[in-house]
């Protein structure tokens, strides 16, 4: 599991500034190093809530890169090496920003039912359809509950049903880690 988390074929990332973050410190070297593609996926972004203002952008395409290059510039400003590493290894990218080039983010205070909806089904559509054999998301934690809730089978939940309860009600902590 490590392995296939550490090297997929292609790596979704909400186009979030700290999904952006997450997913160049954590798994950037190892897309560049093989190659793999780093696609900034708009339906992977946080469900926004009343009130979550950082949950929201303004940034589209080429811009989102940019400012993932100047929070990367903040956050390792003190440490020289990290920064020249992190800068290095974002330049030897394949970023695919084609889904972020046009409005991406919720347009009001909070996503509907029925945004929220469509745009489930479209993560599904895209997580199920790629061509990868492995394919890793960053995202955020009321996203992916929103996913659990949507999309779990009944099954599952029978023969697991903490880990259900949990996945469904519970926040994901920071970086944390979910297989399907």
């Amino acid at each position: 599991a490590a392995i296939e988390l550490s090297s997929p074929g292609v790596l979704y990332v909400s186009p979030l500034c700290r999904a952006m973050q997450t997913g160049l410190i954590a798994l950037g070297p190892s897309q560049a190093a093989s190659g793999g593609e780093f696609v900034l996926m708009a339906a992977a972004r946080e469900k926004q809530n009343l009130g979550g203002f950082d949950s929201m952008s303004n940034r589209k395409g080429t811009e989102i890169l940019h400012g993932a290059v100047e929070g990367m510039k903040r956050l390792y400003g003190t440490q020289p090496v990290k920064l020249r590493e992190c800068v290095d290894t974002f330049k030897r990218l394949n970023f695919d920003v084609h889904e972020a080039e046009e409005d991406w983010w919720c347009e009001g205070t909070s996503d509907s039912s029925e945004m929220l909806h469509c745009r489930l089904q479209e993560f599904m559509a895209q997580i199920l359809y790629t061509p990868h054999e492995t394919a890793v998301v960053v995202g955020h934690s009321h996203f992916f509950r929103s996913v659990f809730k949507s999309c779990l089978s009944e099954e599952f939940g029978a023969v697991n049903k903490t880990l259900a309860k949990d996945i469904v009600t519970q926040k994901l902590c920071n970086c944390g880690v979910v297989k399907m």
